[in-house]
């Protein structure tokens, strides 16, 4: 799968979900749709308490964690009003 496959079966998949929800690519990172558009996000943390990160591009990632990404498919995680509060954001 290359990066726009995947970024358009993830565009899906999170589309299918509803509003207000993003996927959770577990420790790593958050993606959710934004105007039609997907955001990724940095996050830290574990056990539905995490703390914001910084947005990125996809492509600055994309080699290093394509495996990663693409086997979140198999299995995948999402939350639902993940809304930052302090230095935490719950899902």
């Amino acid at each position: 799968m290359d990066m726009n496959e995947f970024q358009t079966r993830l565009a899906t998949t999170i589309n299918e979900q509803g509003a207000g929800s993003a996927a959770l690519f577990e420790d790593f990172c958050t993606a959710e749709l934004k105007g039609g558009s997907l955001v990724f996000r940095e996050v830290f943390g574990s056990g539905g308490v995490y703390r914001p990160g910084d947005e990125f591009a996809l492509n600055d990632v994309w080699e290093d964690r394509k495996a990663e990404l693409v086997a979140w498919f198999d299995d995948p995680d999402f939350c639902v009003g993940l809304q930052a509060t302090g230095d935490s954001m719950r899902g």
